[in-house]
């Protein structure tokens, strides 16, 4: 399994993190909160795709 790639793009002088995982016939966002680390999310199992 290869790790997943953090993307970001670029809002104003913000960078917004994105990680895109699997493939179907929808998109699914999730927006953690105010701040947050996207890379640690998946180290929690609670969070972490499987």
């Amino acid at each position: 399994m290869r790790p997943i790639e953090t993307r970001y793009a670029l809002s104003g002088d913000v960078r917004i993190a994105y990680q895109v995982v699997g493939q179907g016939s929808f998109d699914l966002v999730f927006v953690p909160g105010f701040i947050s680390n996207l890379d640690l999310h998946l180290e929690d199992e609670a969070t972490a795709v499987c």
